[in-house]
């Protein structure tokens, strides 16, 4: 089902949406346009996947986050998952109940901010790391971890 409005200018989609913007692909199960407040929202199943090129011979990356609900935000440069939020990048998953991701001028992803219960799983060496905020700056490929307290467990132990 499509609502397309004129006054102000904005739409609805129903059922089992799926929009693209170049690589990348969201679905859920209702997406919301409103161009007078520059905002993008989707509830239901929400998943997104972005797939970026990187390094040589057009090597793809790509990550995908599950979340109740998206509001994107252009004015402010926001996207923000909210409910049960996952992100899956590789071997690694995060766990958060909010992930704020922030666009740069180019709006790609530039930095992220997730809170709430947070839990970094990394498949390949075992390790966890748990606390209630992480701020994960993309370009110094940094993830500063918050908490009262922030747990480490790896396969020699926990570190608290």
């Amino acid at each position: 089902e499509a609502i397309l409005q004129e006054r102000p200018r904005g739409f609805v989609f129903r059922g089992k949406v799926q929009a693209w913007q170049g690589e990348s692909v969201l679905f859920a199960d209702q997406l919301r346009g409103e161009e007078v407040e520059q905002r993008l929202s989707a509830a239901g199943g929400v998943k997104t996947i972005w797939r970026e090129v990187t390094g040589g011979a057009g090597a793809r990356a790509q990550t995908e986050i599950t979340a109740a609900t998206l509001a994107y935000r252009r004015a402010e440069r926001t996207v923000t998952y909210s409910g049960g939020v996952r992100m899956h990048q590789g071997e690694r998953t995060l766990a958060a109940d909010e992930l704020v991701a922030s666009l740069g001028e180019d709006e790609r992803v530039s930095a992220m901010v997730a809170t709430g219960t947070v839990r970094l799983e990394e498949r390949g060496s075992g390790r966890t790391v748990a606390g209630d905020r992480v701020e994960y700056d993309l370009a110094r490929r940094t993830a500063l971890f918050a908490g009262a307290p922030v747990v480490l467990e790896d396969r020699q132990g926990t570190w608290v």
